[in-house]
C-alpha cells in the first residue's frame, strides 16, 4: 500500500494526540482503569472528524463510542476496531480492520509521603490485567473473523517515573530526578517529541505489539509477570525507538495504512452498527468504540 509521506506524517501528528492524552492520565494517576483511559483516547480525536486537506488529498478521523463504559466483563478480546477507509475519485476502493486491545501498566507503592501515598513506575511493572483466559479469547475472535489483534499497552511518558501525591516535598521531587537520570530513552530526538501539557516528553507512552507476537514468546512465562522488561526482549522489538512496541501514531502510520498489519473487510464486518452486533453474538462485550480512519485519494492514485 502506497502512502505519500505528506499523508503519513498528517496521520502520525493526530494519532500523538491519543498517545498524548493516555500517557498523561497514567503518568499523572494511578487509579484509571483501562476503559477510563480508552475514553480519553477516543476523546483526544474527536477534533479531527471534520476531513484535512493535505496538499491534494483528505483525510478525516472519526472516533465513535460504540459502548457504554464496562468494567466487570466475561469475555474481552478487544476494545477499541481501528478501520482504514480508501477512496478514490469519490468510490471506496478497500476497507481494513486491526483491533486494539488495552493493557495498562500498573504502579507499585512505594511509601506515604504527608500528602499521600507515592507510586512507582520502572521497566520491572506489571501488566496486571494480563491473563491466560484472556488470551484464549483473541485467539478465537481472530479466528472467527479473521481479524488480527493487537496490544496497546498503556505506559507513562517514562521509565522509571514516580507519581507525586499533590503538595509533594522537595525531597519527594528530588526522588523522582535522581530514579528519571536511568530512563529508557528511544532513539528519536527531544526536539520532535509530543511534548505533555505537564511538559514532560513522551519517551514511551502508548506502545503497540501483536498480539500473536506476545502471545509466541512469552508462553514458558506466568502471564501476570508481563512487564515493560518482557517486552523490550521480544523479538523485532529490542530496539531503537520501536524498543517494546511501535509508538501507537508509527504503529497507524507506517504499519496499519500501509498493510503491514490488519485485514482487509466486507461491508458486513466494515460497517460499526453490524460489527458491534457480531461480536454481541458471541458474547464479547468490551469493544467500546471504533476508529475510523478515511483517505481519499485523487484520481490517478493507485493505492498498490
Amino acid at each position: 500500500m502506497r502512502l505519500p509521506p505528506a499523508i503519513r506524517n498528517a496521520i502520525r501528528l493526530i494519532f500523538e494526540q491519543p498517545n498524548a492524552a493516555v500517557t498523561e492520565a497514567v503518568s499523572t494517576q494511578t487509579g484509571y482503569r483501562e476503559p477510563e483511559l480508552d475514553v480519553k483516547f477516543i476523546e483526544a480525536l474527536q477534533g479531527f472528524q471534520r476531513p484535512l486537506a493535505v496538499r491534494d488529498w483528505l483525510v478525516r478521523v472519526d472516533a465513535i463510542r460504540i459502548g457504554s463504559y464496562q468494567v466487570h466483563i466475561k469475555k474481552e478480546a478487544g476494545d477499541i476496531a481501528l478501520i482504514a477507509h480508501y477512496y478514490r475519485g469519490g468510490k471506496l476502493r478497500k476497507k481494513k480492520m486491526v483491533i486494539l486491545q488495552a493493557k495498562k501498566l500498573y504502579a507499585r507503592p512505594m511509601h506515604r509521603s504527608d500528602a499521600g501515598t507515592v507510586f512507582n513506575y520502572d521497566s520491572a511493572s506489571r501488566y496486571a490485567a494480563f491473563n491466560s483466559s484472556q488470551q484464549a479469547e483473541i485467539q478465537s475472535f481472530a479466528a472467527t473473523f479473521g481479524v488480527p489483534v493487537v496490544y496497546a499497552f498503556y505506559n507513562p511518558c517514562k521509565l522509571p517515573h514516580v507519581v507525586q501525591p499533590p503538595g509533594v516535598s522537595e525531597a519527594t521531587r528530588y526522588l523522582d530526578e535522581l530514579l528519571g537520570s536511568h530512563v529508557f530513552d528511544g532513539t528519536r530526538p527531544r526536539d520532535v517529541q509530543h511534548e505533555l501539557s505537564s511538559s514532560e516528553p513522551n519517551r514511551v507512552g502508548c506502545r503497540i505489539v501483536p498480539a500473536e507476537t506476545v502471545h509466541s514468546q512469552i508462553e514458558e512465562l506466568p502471564t501476570s509477570d508481563l512487564s515493560f522488561k518482557v517486552l523490550m526482549g521480544i523479538s523485532g522489538f529490542t530496539k531503537g525507538k520501536h524498543r517494546g512496541g511501535w509508538r501507537l501514531e508509527d504503529f497507524v502510520a507506517d504499519v496499519f495504512l500501509v498493510c503491514r498489519i490488519g485485514a482487509e473487510v466486507q461491508d458486513s464486518l466494515g460497517s460499526v452498527a453490524q460489527l458491534a452486533a457480531r461480536l454481541d453474538e458471541i458474547g464479547n462485550r468490551s469493544l467500546s468504540a471504533v476508529v475510523i480512519v478515511t483517505l481519499e485519494a485523487p484520481n490517478g492514485h493507485s493505492y498498490e
